[in-house]
């Protein structure tokens, strides 16, 4: 997989923006979940952390509560407080954040935890981040970059860094693999028409040659949030697992993934599609001592394709 380290741009302010962005995106890509600094985390995942802990045992919930609430994301609102409805709980967070560890201090934040609008208004503002969160993302760094501020004014610096963590960790909860999102700031300054994440609904070969002819910065950069919008594939395939035998006509189903005989029927009738002179083919039923495992992958290239099956299977014999 090709990771683009540098881009250039008539405007040397742009470019070093830019620049500064790639180097951000590929670096938080490599180091993704290895330290604090580097989480796998957005806002929208910690507000769904904080409602699927809200129904847990009141003494014990409180711990990992504190640490959602108290997260970077709920203390600088520079970005959530741009969601309408997290006004609606700014006061309770406000509140719940300058509380301590005294049995007082507990009683009130389950007081908080409890309250029917406070969990309603919760579910409020994770609804809004499900849906205009990215969009909202790449519309301010949008800004940033194409703006005549320089890198070093108006902390651009730790913007960029803040907001390209909530993008990538995004792409990661999308099931993409590292070479996949590595892959995604080449695809959309390449301009190449196989390979560029093109708006929603976008289809027709001469509308994609106009859209990648008439690009510009701006609606490369909205390739950031379009990718997101791609329905992956979904095919079925077939693994084989060594080490077992079945019967001819013995299957079983677990955990959506099927198990079979390479001799059952059904694959009998596959073998017979292909002639004797598509090996390739044929060659996966050679050898003995195994068993076909089926199941339907979702991917957005060969390298998921790969990964996700082998790490559905797996998860099926192991559990």
């Amino acid at each position: 997989m090709s990771r683009l380290n540098s881009t250039d741009n008539p405007d040397p302010i742009i470019k070093e923006k830019m620049n500064f962005f790639i180097d951000n995106f590929n670096h938080f890509i490599t180091y993704a979940g290895s330290e604090k600094s580097f989480e796998i985390e957005t806002p929208l995942t910690i507000i769904e952390k904080i409602l699927s802990h809200i129904p847990g045992d009141a003494k014990y919930r409180i711990r990992y509560l504190d640490n959602y609430i108290n997260s970077k994301w709920l203390i600088k609102r520079e970005f959530i407080g741009n969601f309408s409805s997290f006004q609606s709980i700014q006061n309770d967070i406000n509140t719940y954040q300058t509380l301590g560890k005294s049995s007082t201090d507990k009683e009130y934040k389950n007081t908080i935890l409890n309250s029917i609008k406070f969990q309603e208004n919760l579910k409020k503002l994770k609804h809004e981040l499900e849906y205009k969160m990215i969009l909202k993302i790449v519309y301010i760094l949008k800004e940033i970059l194409t703006n005549k501020i320089t890198l070093y004014e108006d902390n651009l610096v730790d913007k960029i860094i803040n907001y390209t963590s909530i993008l990538v960790s995004e792409y990661f909860f999308s099931n993409r693999t590292h070479g996949e999102i590595e892959e995604i700031i080449t695809n959309i300054i390449s301009k190449d028409i196989n390979k560029f994440p093109f708006p929603k609904g976008m289809k027709n070969i001469h509308e994609k040659k106009k859209f990648i002819a008439d690009l510009n910065i701006n609606t490369q950069l909205d390739g950031l949030s379009n990718i997101l919008f791609l329905k992956p594939y979904t095919h079925t395939v077939l693994i084989k697992v060594f080490g077992a035998t079945f019967p001819d006509d013995f299957t079983f189903e677990y955990n959506k993934i099927k198990f079979w005989s390479p001799n059952n029927p059904k694959f009998v009738k596959i073998k017979e599609k292909f002639s004797s002179d598509n090996y390739k083919t044929y060659s996966f039923f050679d050898n003995q001592n195994y068993i076909i495992a089926t199941t339907e992958i979702s991917y957005f290239s060969d390298e998921s394709l790969n990964e996700n099956a082998v790490n559905v299977i797996k998860k099926g014999l192991i559990g």
